[in-house]
This record gives C-alpha cells, structure tokens and sequence, in this order.
C-alpha cells in the first residue's frame, strides 16, 4: 500500500482530529503521484481546520503557487534548465488537479474559495471552468480575485515638487526637478484633483522628491479635506512640527518612512526621523519603515535600521536595491559586473532581519533564480519575494505617476513622459497609452535562460524590474 493510499483510507475512517493532522503532514516529502489533486480535493473539508493544513502542505510542496501570473508564458523549451523539479507537480496540479477539482464540484460557487488563496491557479482554473461550460462560475471566481481588474483603481500617485531635503545619490528622481517641471502651483492642483473626483479617485499617494518641503503643502493637504479625499505619503520623515501637524489619522492612510544611511551617525537627522515615527504611532497613523540597498550597504549598516524597528517594535521592512534610474542620473546602483555582490548582500540582509523576527518585504521584482531552491521555497513561504511587479495592474495604470506638470509616466522606474493626466478621460485610458511600451519590456528575457526556465515558461517571473530591462541582456550569475 502507498504511503498516500496509507493516508486516504485513514482520513477516510472516524479517527481522532489530531491524529488526521499528524498523518496528513506525512504528505509534504512524499513523492508519489497523486498528491497534489488529494491535496486539491481536501480544501473544501467539512473539518475547516483539515483543509486549511492541507493548503499547508501543498505551499510547502509547492511554494510558487504563492506566485501571481503577472507575465506572459515563454515558449515551450524542451529541457528546462532552472526550477524543473516543479515541473511534474505543476503539470499534474493543473490538469488532474484543478479537473477533479472541477467535477466535484461543478457550479458550487463558494467552494472555489479556498483556491483564491493560491495566485498561481488563477487563471487556469478560470480557463479551466470555461472548457468545462461553467461560464458563470468562472466569471463569479474572476471577479473575486479581481482577475480581469475589473475593479476600478481608487487611488493615484501624484509628485507635488521633486525637491528635497537629501541629496541621496542612488535616488530614482535625482535631478528631475529639471525635467517634470520642479513644483506644481496651486492652479495644477486644484485641476489634478477636480479631474481625480471626476474619475472616483478616493486616495492621493504623494511621491517625490519630499512631498513635506512643497511650498504649498498646506493647501494641498486642506483641498483633499475638502474633497473628503485620503493621503498616502512616501517620506524621508525631516518634516518640522508645523508640518506634522498637517497629518492626522482622519486624512492620512499609512506612511512609508524612508530611513537613509545618511542618518547613521547624524544624531540630528536620526533622532527627527524617530521623533516623526513615533508621532506618527502615536496619532495611529500606520508607518512602515523603508531601506533601501546600495553597493556599498554592509551588516553594519542595516544593522542599525533592524535596531529602529526593534525600538518601535515594528515585525517587518519594506525593502529595495538600488538601480539605474531611466535617465541614468543616478550613482551607486548595481552594475552588471556586480550582480554577484547584489545577490549576496540581499541574502545577508534578509537572514539578518528574520534572525531578529524582522520580516523583509522586498519591493521590486527580481529573478527568482537568484536563490537556491532551499532559500526561495523559505523566502515564498514568509511572503519576502515580489515576482513581478504591478505596472501591468488595473489596465497598466497601477503605478502612473502625476508629476507637477501634470505629465505623466507608468512608474516611477520608467520616468518616460507622456501627456498631461487632464487629457485623459480616466485612469484606465491614461494606463492604455502605455501598454505598449509595458508589455514590450515585460515579454522581454532579462537573461538568455529565462526561455529554459520553469518560472519564465509559466509565467511566475517577471525577472526584473522593468527599468532594468531596458538594459542589453547580461550573464545570470550562480544563485544563492
């Protein structure tokens, strides 16, 4: 008798709960056929608590199916040359998997829920229900994972002046002040925001540039309370007094406080950004703390960041590694010959942060092959990795940005210009005028063996940032 013959008939029989949890376990290493559509087919368990370790075990067998399908499918290769220990679980996952799933289930709506929580199955299964003539199923299940983005983006990233405060070298907007027309009047204000509330725009998300040193901050700030609009806000945290107490809970959202290396060892600097978070704590403001790797980043450094969040006892870090912006403006980004170097400090940086329960968050999109199996099955598994990043989201128009010309660009990594957002009818057709150019880069390798790659082939890894796309195709170093 198989081990997963072993484990049905006893989950068949009237046994004690605790018993079904311990066995069902024995399923994670198991190497037998099978497994995944058993695994599949105990979701929906009467015994919630028996499907929700089932979902367990089928992350860990299979820690991709975290993975969103942001990016086209490659072309089919015949050999994969990364991640092809995946490929028979995958294969049976989507096609015996989700078809037994299917007819057991047929139009029974609500018992598609616990596949919401596997990204990686979207859309197949969608696809799936519709050759099995559940249209209405299959359109109901879109429409809860929000598949088709049919639901309207709310919110909208506006740069009211791309002056600041630092002169940090590796920022993506070093020097844009000269070419997106340095700070927004009041007049593009009050236009930015009437045309934003004609198009259900609920949520401002303030970039720069440091939103805090606008001239006309104030304003701004009392013509979203009179739209009844919210603020969102990317900051270094130097704001004085008299600006904080611009922010209050009943306006602001959450704020993403960048702590810059120039703050080690600068008492003023440090002690204003801690002074500022813990005001912000204090009004209940959500904060999240930002850090950002360069080349130069060392365990020293960040050491002293992983410190702050132990002080306000914050669990996690959203993180990033420099680039090269799009007009190359910037410094100490990762070259190609340094690709190695980036690897090994992100890993570094990452074991150091969980080794203090600090959980990274990274966020921008890099190769997956830039782990070992091992350390990306962990690094999935504590929701570490982005896989793509969301410029393709709600029709391409996710991350445009507004700057204070009221020019517009796709994100804040592709600072290409385009016309004024006014033009525009709504958000989703501003997101159109780009779609060509995203989509260009996003089916673009970032290295010959992306084609020969089981997240490529299935469209589980965008590679790269799209910024860095744009670059010539360089040398896949060795994972870590």
């Amino acid at each position: 008798m198989s081990q997963l013959e072993i484990v049905r008939s006893f989950l068949a029989e009237e046994t004690e709960k605790q018993e079904n949890y311990r066995i069902l376990h024995q399923l994670a290493g198991c190497e037998e056929n099978g497994v995944e559509s058993y695994l599949l087919t105990l979701l929906c368990d009467p015994e919630e608590k028996l499907g929700q370790l089932a979902a367990k075990v089928l992350f860990s067998r299979n820690p991709y199916l975290k993975l969103t399908r942001r990016v086209a499918a490659m072309k089919p290769v015949s050999s994969l040359e990364y991640g092809a220990e995946n490929e028979q679980r995958w294969q049976e996952l989507i096609t015996t998997g989700l078809s037994d799933f299917i007819k057991m289930h047929g139009d029974n709506v609500s018992a598609y829920i616990p596949l919401t929580h596997f990204p990686a199955l979207h859309q197949l299964l969608v696809e799936r229900l519709e050759e099995a003539g559940l249209s209405a199923v299959a359109k109901s299940f879109a429409r809860l994972v929000n598949l088709n983005q049919e639901q309207e983006r709310r919110e909208l990233i506006f740069v009211p002046t791309y002056l600041c405060n630092l002169s940090c070298p590796y920022c993506y907007a070093k020097n844009w002040h000269h070419t997106f027309g340095g700070s927004a009047t009041r007049e593009t204000i009050v236009r930015l925001l009437d045309w934003a509330q004609t198009n259900f725009i609920t949520t401002i998300s303030l970039a720069g540039g440091e939103p805090t040193v606008f001239r006309d901050f104030a304003f701004l700030t009392e013509e979203l309370r009179s739209r009844t609009m919210k603020l969102t806000m990317a900051s270094n945290l130097l704001f004085s007094p008299e600006i904080g107490a611009y922010l209050q809970p009943e306006l602001v959202d959450f704020v993403t406080a960048h702590y810059d290396q120039e703050y080690i060892g600068n008492s003023g600097l440090h002690d204003r950004y801690c002074r500022n978070f813990a005001e912000l704590c204090k009004k209940k403001i959500s904060a999240r703390i930002r850090y950002t790797l360069t080349v130069d980043s060392n365990p020293d450094e960040w050491g002293n960041i992983l410190d702050l969040c132990a002080d306000f006892a914050v669990d996690s870090i959203h993180f990033s590694l420099t680039f090269l912006n799009y007009d190359r403006s910037n410094t100490r980004p990762f070259g190609e010959n340094e690709l190695e170097r980036k690897i090994t400090l992100m890993g570094e940086f990452c074991e150091d942060a969980l080794s203090r329960k600090v959980r990274p968050v990274l966020c921008k999109p890099v190769p997956l092959c830039y782990f070992s199996p091992e350390r990306m099955k962990k690094y999935l598994l504590e929701d570490i990795l982005q896989n793509g990043c969301v410029a393709m989201d709600a029709h391409y128009s996710r991350n445009i940005t507004v700057n204070p010309d009221l020019s517009i660009f796709p994100c804040n990594g592709l600072a290409r210009k385009g016309p004024e957002i006014t033009g525009f009818a709504s958000l989703q057709e501003a997101g159109s005028y780009f779609k060509k150019f995203i989509s260009g880069l996003e089916a673009r390798p970032f290295f010959p063996q992306c084609s020969s790659c089981f997240y490529g082939q299935n469209g589980l890894c965008q590679q790269a940032c799209l910024v860095e796309k744009i670059q010539t195709e360089i040398k896949r170093p060795e994972p870590v």
